[in-house]
């Protein structure tokens, strides 16, 4: 544990939870399903249906979650992934008895480094918010902003994009959004 301590001093990591291999499991809200896996993604998250006992999906996530959490309609699931040099949300959806995971990138953005910094629902609607590093066409020339989007899971797509350019200053004071 004290190698653990160390590294997460060392490296700034917030999270000590990964290397511990920190478990998934949550019920939705009605508690119709549980969630079942782990943050640091060693094998599938397992949806299972508590009527039946029976596993209805397994879905392969990226590595590791930083943050999940079921809507409260007990048919979507938001999931935030750590990518290189940020994040990444995604929606797992059921349909027609199906579940599905699709990923939402930020739209409009060629290039460049962004992190997941705030969700919300309402109405079975997500509102998130990405803060975004812009790659310039010179080496170390940066510039950067937030964009925010809805998702609606049910009908798919991104909704209302909106983008707005910031100040590094402000842009270093958005986290990353990560496990309450």
């Amino acid at each position: 544990m004290k190698v653990l301590i160390l590294f997460a001093i060392l490296f700034n990591c917030s999270e000590l939870c990964y290397a511990e291999n920190a478990s998934i499991n949550m019920r939705s809200p009605n508690q119709s399903y549980e969630l079942h896996g782990d943050y640091d993604v060693s094998k599938p998250l397992e949806i299972i249906n508590l009527k039946d006992g029976k596993v209805e999906a397994r879905i392969d996530l990226l590595s590791p979650v930083l943050f999940i959490e079921w809507l409260k309609n007990d048919e979507s699931i938001v999931v935030v992934s750590h990518l290189a040099g940020g994040s990444l949300m995604s929606v797992i959806h059921r349909i027609e008895g199906k579940w599905k995971r699709v990923d939402f990138e930020p739209p409009e953005v060629d290039s460049g480094k962004y992190a997941v910094t705030n969700l919300e629902e309402k109405d079975g609607v997500i509102m998130v918010k990405y803060r975004v590093r812009y790659d310039g066409h010179e080496v170390g020339n940066y510039h950067y902003g937030t964009i925010e989007f809805k998702v609606n899971p049910a009908k798919g797509g991104v909704l209302e994009v909106v983008k707005k350019n910031i100040p590094l200053e402000e842009f270093s004071k958005l986290k990353e959004l990560s496990r309450k």
